[in-house]
């Protein structure tokens, strides 16, 4: 069984093997793939003390060295792949569908969309990190192999709470790197205002790099003074949130966790799991159901998702 977490759809054994050593090369042409290779190289010295360097393949790649190539491709393989179950976080369409071929002659990682390629070099880098290196060089041998994935679920998630015990921003992007790591794609961040503005920019941008979506939330709490209005998402039973500023909170989702469930009302419920009930606040982006009457019947609590 290869170490890969989760366990591949597919995957199977081949012919020879790939000598992953300082100074390969991990090829790709589409500009979009920049920042995925530059990150997985990245990933590779930390992990592995191993230096491999991106090269775009419209220049001319000198021979004799050992190569990765990154393509954004689809085929009959990926397209018989099964449809993830439930609904994306990410805006619009999110193919993670991908293929990591491995043989004598290097390493081909496919994805239908760079979200696709990035969880192939994943895939890659999970292999390259559980694998004993050469004693003399440092250098990795990896068996022939041929695996193809994609998620289960649309929707897979860590509950991160930063409200009861103080993380660094340092902290949370090393959460936001294992999230990543093990193909994780929501991270739902309980926050308190031990964090600026800036800050959690700075963690949704570093996390949405990674492909994945923060799904902020925010606790209760009394009525700030009149000059400071908060955001209120429950008119019902009167519940203030702190919210921080619009500009901050830009991913499309926005939550809100309280230790007691029936001080939650259903309006502008979008669906409830355990303690914890989302909501969607006036001022973040339009969601579905797109049919008017649907969504009104829903924010009004007569329909489910």
């Amino acid at each position: 069984m290869l170490p890969v977490i989760p366990a591949p759809l597919r995957a199977s054994c081949r012919q020879g093997s790939f000598r992953f050593a300082t100074g390969t090369r991990v090829a790709y042409a589409d500009p979009a793939l920049a920042p995925i290779v530059e990150r997985f190289c990245s990933e590779v010295m930390r992990r592995t003390g191993l230096w491999c360097a991106p090269a775009r393949a419209t220049r001319k790649l000198a021979a004799g060295l050992p190569l990765i190539r990154v393509e954004l491709a689809r085929d009959a393989e990926l397209d018989a792949l099964p449809a993830a179950d439930g609904v994306s976080p990410a805006e619009g369409t999110s193919d993670e569908r991908h293929a990591l071929s491995i043989d004598g002659d290097g390493i081909v990682v496919r994805g239908v969309e760079p979200v696709g390629a990035a969880r192939g070099l994943t895939t890659l880098m999970q292999l390259l990190a559980t694998a004993t290196p050469d004693e003399d060089d440092g250098a990795i041998v990896l068996p022939g192999a041929h695996i193809v994935d994609a998620p289960r679920f649309a929707w897979r998630s860590l509950s991160f709470d930063l409200a009861r015990r103080f993380f660094t921003v340092a902290e949370v992007k090393r959460v936001i790197d294992l999230v990543a790591l093990y193909k994780l794609n929501v991270l739902q961040l309980h926050v308190a205002e031990d964090h600026t503005n800036a800050e959690l920019r700075e963690l949704y941008a570093y996390a949405r790099a990674r492909f994945v979506t923060v799904v902020s939330e925010t606790s209760p709490a009394a009525p700030p003074p009149a000059e400071a209005p908060p955001v209120v998402l429950s008119p019902v039973d009167h519940a203030y949130f702190d919210v921080p500023d619009a500009e901050a909170w830009s991913d499309p989702h926005v939550g809100s966790w309280s230790d007691h469930r029936d001080r939650l009302t259903a309006h502008r419920r979008l669906w409830e799991q355990d303690e914890l009930t989302y909501f969607i606040s006036s001022a973040q982006v339009a969601w579905p159901p797109a049919d008017a009457g649907a969504r009104s019947a829903m924010l009004n609590g007569e329909a489910q998702p």
